[in-house]
């Protein structure tokens, strides 16, 4: 009996002091939480099968290889933005959208006629 009676009193005390704590004020969502919910939301869609699918839909012939500035790397980059806002992710570049632009450079060389090679074991000439 006598523990039953402390332990009312542990408890009202508590009780009382938790009455008079001041209550933690509710935070509105804020941008990193909803980045967040976007991230695991996503984390929770993202599945062998549909990773299997998107690597099925990007290997298609219609894309053209996706060769840099080419109709089919256009057409792979459309697609892989759409899917990520269908994940319900947001585009991060600083104008706003999917892609972070940046300079092509291509490189045309002439292959000489023969290569050869200096190694321990002597020189290996290819034609």
């Amino acid at each position: 009996m006598l523990v039953l009676g402390l332990a009312a009193v542990v408890l009202s005390a508590c009780g009382q002091e938790d009455a008079q704590r001041p209550q933690a004020e509710a935070r509105p969502a804020t941008e990193p939480m909803a980045r967040k919910a976007a991230a695991e939301r996503a984390a929770e869609l993202i599945s062998d099968a549909y990773m299997r699918e998107i690597i099925a839909e990007l290997s298609d012939d219609r894309y053209e290889g996706r060769g840099p500035g080419s109709a089919g790397d256009v057409a792979a980059r459309q697609y892989m933005a759409d899917q990520l806002a269908k994940l319900g992710l947001k585009p991060g570049a600083a104008d706003g959208s999917w892609e972070q632009p940046f300079d092509l450079v291509g490189v045309n060389t002439i292959p000489p006629d023969t290569w050869t090679f200096k190694g321990s074991e002597g020189d290996a000439t290819f034609t």
